[in-house]
């Protein structure tokens, strides 16, 4: 994408002048990335900046640093300058010292909502720019005329993936009434199937949780559910033994402002609720301060057009959710973020435009500002 850039051709807009536009690179770009995906969001920070002249500093997630050193050295193996590419370890002191550096011109954070408007805060003083790729609260959006079977075992991918530690996964799984106990009966069949194990052992579907405060953070909203009546189809306790595996689990009928339903809860727990009408699945698919991703189960066309575009999140899948591909963009709408990771959107956000004027004449002129004034001849 570097070498076949588009862009406004050189024009005459002034009399006498040809502009024309140039993208440069902005400079030390601060790289904070999360634990979840750890070796594929360093990738995704690091090949856009350095392909647009920038150098990086990159802060892995404290518990999930191995692979972005690694990276680091093969680079420098391969070729790249030393110091093009520095990889910084610690907790939030590290980070908060990243963004409030002066020579870092522009960071670029993936990461809780939280967090980021921390970043935000911290950068705003020195007005620098900032791409904030954060939370999510998927709505997994089913009518009654879709392929159920499909939609169930899409379900299954994409409330389960990385056992849920995905920012995109589907949480809220909203069907229309005719066809909510039908998806709902297969949904957890399918579910009951999913095999919870070690990531190294043939069959496993599922492995652990990055933590045991992460297990116990999941535990806590599921426990809170229960407690307010909230039904329990599936799942919610924890597996004897060794290790952070937490069970597929499936609430359902939450209340909206139940915190199951509003709060990003980062594992292996889906609501499961109902709607009536195009309306009120809008309604409820936007009732988030979320806005990252979605999907849109139906076989009718125009519906699915018109629910595309009325919700409000990054990515609409239509009959799927949960794939991404490199030359398309990844970011959110709301409290989800600002700017794109992945394809040439997420190469201009690390660049900076500038305007070239060039005089086409020779001749010597009056100052512009004579010009502007009337003072001109």
């Amino acid at each position: 994408m570097l070498r076949r850039q588009e862009g406004s051709a050189a024009g005459s807009y002034i009399g006498g002048y040809t502009s024309l536009i140039r993208r440069e690179p902005i400079g030390v770009i601060g790289a904070i990335t999360p634990w979840n995906y750890p070796f594929m969001m360093a990738i995704w920070k690091l090949g856009p900046a350095l392909a647009a002249g920038n150098a990086v500093v990159i802060k892995p997630a404290p518990n999930t640093p191995i692979t972005t050193i690694e990276l680091a050295k093969i680079a420098l193996e391969c070729g790249f300058p030393a110091g093009l590419i520095n990889v910084v370890t610690g907790g939030a002191e590290v980070g908060e010292a990243i963004c409030t550096h002066p020579d870092t011109r522009m960071i670029s954070f993936t990461g809780s909502t939280r967090t980021g408007k921390r970043i935000a805060e911290l950068a705003s003083p020195m007005v620098k720019r900032v791409t904030l790729e954060l939370g999510g609260k998927a709505p997994f959006v089913v009518f009654a005329d879709a392929d159920i079977e499909a939609a169930a075992h899409g379900a299954v991918a994409a409330s389960y993936v990385n056992s849920g530690q995905d920012c995109t996964a589907a949480t809220r799984i909203y069907v229309q009434n005719e066809a909510f106990d039908q998806f709902l009966s297969r949904f957890t069949n399918l579910s009951k199937q999913v095999k919870v194990g070690n990531p190294f052992e043939e069959g496993t579907d599922i492995g652990p949780l990055v933590s045991e405060t992460q297990r116990l953070k999941v535990k806590g909203y599921v426990e809170e559910a229960r407690q307010q009546g909230i039904k329990v189809a599936l799942g919610g306790e924890l597996p004897e033994g060794e290790g952070f595996y937490y069970p597929p689990t499936i609430l359902v009928d939450a209340p909206e402002d139940a915190n199951c339903v509003c709060e990003e809860i980062f594992g292996p727990v889906v609501v499961v609720n109902r709607f009536s009408d195009e309306a009120e699945a809008i309604k409820l698919a936007n009732n988030t301060p979320y806005g990252l991703a979605g999907s849109v189960w139906t076989l009718n066309v125009q519906r699915a057009m018109r629910m595309s575009a009325a919700m409000e999140c990054g990515t609409v899948w239509v009959n799927d959710h949960i794939p991404i591909a490199s030359e398309m963009p990844h970011g959110g709408f709301k409290q989800s973020g600002i700017g794109k990771d992945m394809s040439y959107y997420a190469l201009e956000e690390y660049t900076v435009v500038k305007h070239v004027v060039f005089d086409n004449t020779g001749e010597q002129r009056k100052p512009w500002h004579a010009v502007v004034l009337g003072e001109a001849n």
